[in-house]
């Protein structure tokens, strides 16, 4: 299901930065070479069905090359579809069809029910060469080197028709995901088709890669593009019409790409394969490499067996074949209850995307099993505690346990899509000092994704007079109180979050309410009195990577600009806490929401 992110959210997303994402370090693997096919023609591409390999073939001798690779150490040739003289860009099977795109005009449908006898059943003139084609369901995509996409219907393989033309340009590679098909533009970047109404395609997204986007792999709301020089780069499509840079490995001219899991695989033209650990979107770690002489361009994925396209002087052109099994995706680190990863208030990041089933439905789960994570939380107050998914970039379901006991789990609230979107939102009494595990997982049975999760806590004392301005995370510094409004207990607690990450600041106390906007330039506004204001200068609290703080007043010594004065039962005193930040490079400062708290006696 798709997720539609505010621009609120895009603004959080953006400001966090990198995703700080808790993995395992990644373990290298080390493929091991099984076989060659030889005598083929040079590929950009290569498909997979079953336990046979596709050869699209740009070079002589030119047309479909089907090799029988189920004895990886000894593939064999089954037989050869011929294309003439033109050169074949790329195929796709789907049944017992072949849909051939090559330079010949025609998107050519060939029946390889028996792979020893490909036989052509139809085609459909295009009018320009085939650079790319894909399939789903009884509908074909086909990209055009005239700068054109066609949606084709290919109901009956003898006799396909054209149901619309979008022009686009240079279509170099199509990825089909859904009601969306995510194309590889070359210079144009990565676009994406609205294809619900297959008469009537439309763009509805778009990002422009730093170099030529020439090959796409769709995951997990993530498109996985091979970008030449640029190296492989990650974008966000939760939200398709407004795709978001997640993070990239470098160039050495990327040309294809496979993802199977948290793993990818990318073929570089001079240098082999890169295999890559993408379970952190944001800063994609290499695993291991093949290495190839000569050209490496095509790629396809069959298990643990990985078939490479190859050129090179020596000896010529063909297919190698790898043993990758080593390189299988690790789980995530808090994929069990056992492992659960200790949270605290404020903002976390998070993934599932190397996830499994636990083998846990959570109670507001459908009848089916999802990639779930694990977190544990101890409360620092007693309070109306809330973890908050929005800004998640799929379909979440939470639960929340008491306790620290996996093997004695007690449910206190679960929740499919009280946060934004689809995302959730949870909120339960929490006592201080108290343990609470919570599990994260996707709805249905292959929902997976990056996400955020906040959590706060409703201390429940005083009156919020003001709200904090936006600093540089894109939000207002929050302020929230509890503990005791007993002046003889002296143990009232302040909280603030929404912070900007590792900043410096004191909090201020007033008696009164004479608010003053933008204080010495201060992006935020001073609501309390300043004319009594008294400053904790004394007390100087640094937010830390949570961007938040936590102070518990001497009540006895509230500074004012005479001196310190004692609270007393009856006075109102107000709060409010002045901090630095950083904005478009320049140093400023700003101020958090305020609240005011009136004293009362002992009960």
């Amino acid at each position: 299901m798709r997720i539609s992110v505010s621009k609120a959210i895009v603004l959080l997303a953006s400001t966090l930065g990198p995703l700080a994402l808790a993995t395992q370090a990644s373990a290298q693997c080390a493929p091991t070479y099984e076989g060659t096919f030889a005598g083929t023609g040079f590929s950009r591409t290569l498909e997979i069905s079953g336990n046979v390999l596709y050869i699209p073939e740009e070079s002589t001798p030119k047309g479909v090359s089907i090799v029988d690779i189920s004895t990886p150490s000894a593939p064999s040739l089954l037989g050869h579809y011929s294309t003439g003289t033109s050169a074949t860009n790329g195929v796709v099977v789907a049944g017992d069809v072949a849909y051939v795109a090559h330079d010949g005009s025609e998107l050519t449908l060939v029946d390889v029910s028996d792979p020893t006898n490909p036989v052509r059943l139809g085609g459909l003139a295009t009018g320009s060469s085939l650079l790319s084609v894909a399939v789903q369901g009884s509908i074909a995509y086909v990209g055009l080197l005239g700068d054109e996409f066609l949606v084709v219907d290919v109901a009956n393989p003898r006799a396909p028709r054209l149901l619309a033309s979008l022009p686009m340009s240079q279509p170099y590679d199509i990825e089909m995901a859904g009601r969306y098909a995510y194309v590889g533009c070359l210079g144009a970047g990565l676009m994406i088709v609205d294809i619900l109404d297959s008469s009537a395609p439309v763009v509805i997204g778009s990002y422009d890669t730093p170099d030529f986007a020439i090959a796409v792999e769709y995951s997990d709301g993530i498109a996985y593009v091979a970008d030449r020089t640029a190296g492989l780069q990650l974008i966000d499509v939760t939200d398709p019409t407004g795709p978001v840079f997640l993070g990239s490995f470098p160039g050495d001219d990327a040309r294809n790409i496979e993802v199977s899991g948290s793993v990818a695989y990318v073929s570089r033209r001079l240098s082999g394969v890169a295999i890559l650990d993408v379970s952190n979107p944001a800063a994609p770690s290499l695993l291991g490499t093949i290495a190839s002489s000569g050209s490496s361009i095509g790629l396809a994925l069959r298990g643990s067996t990985l078939c490479l396209a190859k050129r090179n002087s020596a000896d010529g052109t063909g297919i190698d074949l790898h043993d990758v099994s080593g390189c299988a995706s690790a789980s995530a680190p808090n994929d069990a209850c056992a492992d659960a990863i200790s949270v605290e208030m404020g903002y976390t990041n998070f993934s599932s995307l190397s996830a499994t089933a636990s083998g846990s439905q959570l109670s507001c789960q459908p009848a089916s099993l999802s990639r779930d994570i694990w977190f544990s939380f101890r409360a620092p107050a007693t309070a109306t505690t809330v973890i908050d998914l929005s800004g998640s970039r799929f379909d979440t379901v939470l639960e929340v346990f008491d306790g620290s006991d996996c093997s004695q789990l007690t449910s206190l609230v679960c929740d499919d899509d009280s946060g934004a979107g689809l995302t959730s939102r949870v909120a339960f009494d929490a006592s201080a000092g108290s343990d609470y595990l919570f599990c994260i997982s996707g709805y249905g049975n292959t929902a997976a994704g990056l996400g955020y999760m906040r959590i706060s806590q409703d201390l429940g004392l005083g009156d919020a007079i003001c709200a904090g301005q936006a600093n540089s995370t894109g939000l207002g510094g929050t302020l929230s109180m509890g503990g005791s409004d007993i002046p003889a207990d002296n143990a009232l607690s302040i909280h603030v979050q929404d912070l900007p990450a590792n900043s410096l600041g004191y909090f201020v106390t007033s008696s009164d309410l004479i608010p003053v906007a933008n204080p010495g330039g201060s992006m935020g506004d001073l609501c309390i009195g300043s004319l009594s204001m008294g400053r904790f200068a004394g007390d100087v609290l640094d937010s830390g990577p949570s961007g938040q703080v936590s102070f518990t007043p001497d009540l006895s010594a509230l500074p004012t600009p005479s001196g310190s004065v004692a609270a007393a039962p009856g006075d109102t005193v107000c709060f409010q806490f002045w901090y630095r930040d950083m904005v478009a490079g320049q140093t400023t400062s700003n101020f958090s929401g305020a609240r005011c708290v009136t004293f009362r006696n002992l009960p």
